[in-house]
């Protein structure tokens, strides 16, 4: 079972804390680390499938992250479930401040 810590490198101190903050998770529980916005978009977005791969543009996982999205963040890319969700939370940190502004922006234009 690998374990992955919830507080990756990133370029805001804001979204470290943020993260910093967040439980340990493991591959094998890790449903039980989604808030209820997360899951909201996760549904959305792959249907909460750490698999989910978008042909059309190459975004994939529970979030439907892209590459350059890890990148930006300063993050590396993982097929670990665990990994997936500190990305995406450190990507709506960074974006939108809370999992309720992303899924506020999700409803209004289909993606966050």
């Amino acid at each position: 079972m690998q374990e992955v810590a919830a507080s990756p490198a990133s370029t805001s101190h804001d979204v470290r804390a943020h993260l910093h903050r967040a439980p340990r998770c493991t591959d094998a529980h890790w449903r039980r680390f989604l808030g209820p916005d997360e899951r909201w978009i996760d549904r959305h977005e792959s249907g909460v499938d750490p698999t989910q791969i978008e042909p059309s543009t190459g975004a994939y996982g529970l979030g439907q992250l892209l590459a350059s999205t890890y990148r930006d963040l300063g993050l590396v890319e993982s097929p670990s479930p665990c990994a997936e969700i500190a990305a995406q939370r450190a990507y709506m940190a960074e974006r939108y401040g809370s999992f309720a502004h992303a899924k506020a922006h999700e409803l209004a234009v289909g993606w966050w």
